[in-house]
């Protein structure tokens, strides 16, 4: 089965090259007062801006996949947001979400490290993601519901088996061996397919069918892009609108790129701007980015690279952030006109925090 994993990976390797580039943004410093903007624009702390923005229910992150210092950020996120009940969105498929719950519920932790383990070649097979999981565990065990919903694509077969395994449901047990089985590409879209479509039928209402549902949709979004060649936007919009209850707190953390798209900033075709149309969603989101300077991230393959987004060393944002202790220091972009590539960005994002000083993720041994 590693040999279909790593024949799927590989095609779909640079897309996981999702988050902020390393282009600069060009400020708009011809207004005298740009200066005090971005004085106005600073903000102490997370706890700070959630308070000016708590009519958000629904806060998205975008964010360079492989910096250790992201996790922080996350966890003070989800620590600092005032709910009982909290959604985590992240770019895992339903089989990961439908793994982490449980882990959650049981605290299996050979379950958690086979979900990472599994996930060798990508950006999550990391220490790093061990242990937000389980600090996210103590967590929801002192005060906080936390539910992980996934709506991305699946990429590991091998997650997808042991998703069916931990559901340990006979409905499907020969679906597992199918896969298992399978000795080529065709045989194995062809098991997968079949599993698919076996779960058709079930009634979406009752609560035994409503995980391996999920879980069948993550597996449709791959047979429908098995390349991981066309656009997953579309799709994971899809799967957000399906699972996501606006009614709720949400934290979404996303790749960059479906924040903002840094070739076309006024794009219409990535996740942010399809979720910020609906009608549902739109007067509900908080929309922010992580920019990154003098930083390193772990590339997918291991390697470790330079990491210095959008922002020069001589832009004013920059130096406001290095005038202050912290690691990250907040912005509300509300108050400061930008442009990037020549086009207007004013209004494209909510907040901005600027991460000093990021150090790489260390892969899972």
């Amino acid at each position: 089965m590693k040999k279909f994993n790593l024949l799927v990976l590989a095609l779909i390797f640079s897309l996981f090259f999702t988050a902020c580039g390393n282009s600069h943004t060009e400020l708009v410093e011809d207004n005298l007062d740009f200066e005090q903007l971005i004085d106005d624009g600073y903000i102490e702390n997370i706890d700070t801006l959630l308070e000016n923005m708590n009519d958000k229910n629904i806060i998205i992150l975008g964010e360079h996949h492989g910096v250790s210092e992201n996790f922080d950020i996350v966890l003070d996120i989800i620590n600092s947001i005032e709910t009982k009940k909290l959604n985590l969105v992240v770019e895992y498929s339903p089989a990961y979400a439908f793994m982490l719950n449980n882990y959650l519920k049981t605290r299996d932790d050979d379950l958690l490290y086979k979900v990472f383990e599994n996930s060798k070649g990508t950006f999550i097979h990391t220490k790093e993601s061990i242990k937000l999981y389980q600090n996210i565990k103590k967590i929801s065990d002192s005060n906080k519901d936390i539910e992980i919903i996934g709506i991305d694509q699946d990429f590991v077969i091998e997650n997808i088996i042991l998703a069916l395994e931990t559901l340990n449901d006979e409905r499907f047990l020969s679906d597992i061996e199918n896969i298992n089985s399978a000795k080529d590409i065709d045989s194995l879209i062809k098991s997968l397919e079949s599993f698919v479509n076996k779960t058709k039928d079930l009634d979406s209402d009752k609560k035994m069918n409503e995980d391996v549902i999920k879980i069948a949709q993550g597996v449709e979004a791959l047979l429908k892009n098995p390349k991981g060649d066309k656009n997953r936007d579309f799709a994971m919009y899809e799967l957000f609108k399906r699972f996501v209850d606006p009614k709720i707190k949400t934290l979404c953390l996303l790749g960059g790129s479906h924040v903002l798209n840094l070739n076309n900033p006024n794009s219409e075709h990535n996740f942010k701007d399809l979720v910020s149309k609906d009608e549902q969603f739109k007067d509900k989101l908080l929309i922010g980015l992580i920019f990154y300077f003098d930083s390193k991230y772990m590339n997918a393959d291991g390697s470790i690279m330079d990491l210095n987004s959008m922002f020069s060393k001589d832009s004013l944002i920059i130096k406001k952030a290095l005038e202050k202790d912290e690691q990250f220091v907040f912005f509300d972009m509300r108050k400061i006109p930008l442009t990037m590539n020549g086009e207007n960005i004013y209004g494209l994002i909510d907040y901005s925090i600027v991460l000093k000083n990021g150090t790489a993720t260390e892969v899972l041994k």
